[in-house]
């Protein structure tokens, strides 16, 4: 696998059980065919588990996209105007303190050109 495909943090999947964690890095087909799998498995063998719901699945997906996408794009603009606010959200903690809502917004507002 090449490095540089491991910029994409939403195709990364975590399987955590009682005794360790599986850490798999996917491709997209890949990974929701492990997710959609892994659910029917442990509900058709009524085995007790906690497991994303399919709609925060495919909101976090999707928000680490927008992510990599707003840092890709800040980048390129090499301006300070919103350096503070990137670097927090992109920080240790910075991807669940911001709403989906939130870094659409931002994402927008860089990406929009200046009159």
């Amino acid at each position: 696998m090449q490095s540089s495909k491991l910029n994409a943090p939403w195709l990364f999947f975590s399987i955590i059980t009682k005794k360790r964690s599986i850490d798999l890095y996917l491709e997209e087909h890949q990974l929701l065919n492990w997710f959609y799998g892994i659910k029917k498995y442990l509900i058709d063998n009524e085995k007790p588990y906690k497991t994303i719901s399919v709609h925060n699945f495919i909101l976090t997906k999707t928000k680490l996209r927008l992510l990599q996408k707003l840092k890709e794009e800040y980048a390129d603009k090499q301006s300070d105007q919103y350096k503070d606010l990137i670097d927090s959200i992109l920080g240790e903690k910075g991807v669940q303190n911001f709403t989906f809502a939130k870094i659409l917004l931002l994402y927008v507002k860089i990406k929009k050109p200046s009159i």
